[in-house]
């Protein structure tokens, strides 16, 4: 009984304000729509890409296994997981502040913080994340179609150029190492006497050894030479046509259901003011 009287009483509160209440909502859900056209509009776009193997520059790899037997060019969940990393780091951030002088393009007064603050911004307008499908999306907003674009992929290789640096410098200190290893192997070699039976095994082993260290050495000087992507590009990002934000109907949304919320916040206000 008393519900249905606190129901019949919210009713005829709201039915006594109701033209000032739905004239609220129709003006500010109007105002909503006005603002999108008012407001920079954003252009998205979309990067996708997937890690590529890492056995194609592992050493144990190399070493261990004929290159031939990869059977994918893509990496598997632990790898994902590691370009996401490497994709989000400050500093892909940072060099994009700085080649494209986002400091200027974000309106932002010159200042020792300035850079950090665009790298903010950018970090704000931008999105990396795992897709269910198994790749990874780099999603980057502008006002400027092409320069979101441009963003995106810079995002992209940038990573891909640390990560083959990376590769390089671990193959090039293994190679050396595998230099020294073949060095070694030779001296040896030379004083052994294959004629002695008792020797022989042992000049087998060596010569085996440097067989096997010198074609992974080689493997190894084609893998630097080549510097093998660590990143396999599915898709980059391209210049939208159509604007992404500020998105109508989520505007529209917005204000209808604030203007309801609102409305009933001032109905209440004023139905206390007229009864104090």
């Amino acid at each position: 009984m008393h519900t249905q009287l606190s129901i019949t009483a919210l009713y005829a509160v709201l039915y006594k304000w109701r033209r000032p209440y739905i004239a609220l909502i129709i003006i500010m859900t109007i105002l909503g729509g006005l603002a999108t056209l008012v407001l920079p509009k954003q252009y998205l776009s979309t990067a996708t890409v997937v890690p590529a193997n890492p056995q194609l520059t592992d050493k144990n790899f190399l070493y261990n296994t004929s290159i031939q037997s990869i059977n994918s060019v893509y990496g598997v969940e632990e790898d994902l997981d590691r370009l996401l990393t490497s994709l989000q780091l400050n500093g892909n951030y940072n060099a994009v502040v700085d080649k494209y002088k986002l400091v200027s393009h974000y309106n932002l007064a010159p200042s020792t913080k300035a850079s950090t603050q665009a790298a903010n911004i950018l970090k704000k307008q931008s999105g990396i994340f795992k897709t269910e499908t198994g790749a990874i999306k780099i999603n980057v907003w502008d006002t400027d179609p092409t320069l979101a674009a441009t963003m995106a992929n810079e995002i992209v290789s940038l990573t891909n150029d640390r990560l083959i640096a990376n590769n390089i410098s671990i193959n090039k200190q293994y190679a050396a190492e595998l230099t020294t290893m073949l060095a070694q192997h030779y001296t040896q070699l030379d004083s052994v006497d294959p004629n002695i039976l008792k020797q022989n095994i042992q000049y087998t082993a060596i010569k085996n050894a440097i067989e096997k260290n010198e074609a992974t050495l080689a493997q190894l000087k084609l893998t630097i030479a080549t510097k093998v992507p660590a990143i396999v590009v599915l898709e980059p990002a391209y210049p939208s046509n159509v604007a992404d934000k500020p998105s109508l109907a989520a505007w529209l949304t917005y204000a209808l259901i604030s203007s309801i919320l609102l409305g009933l916040l001032l109905i209440i206000l004023a139905e206390r003011v007229s009864k104090a």
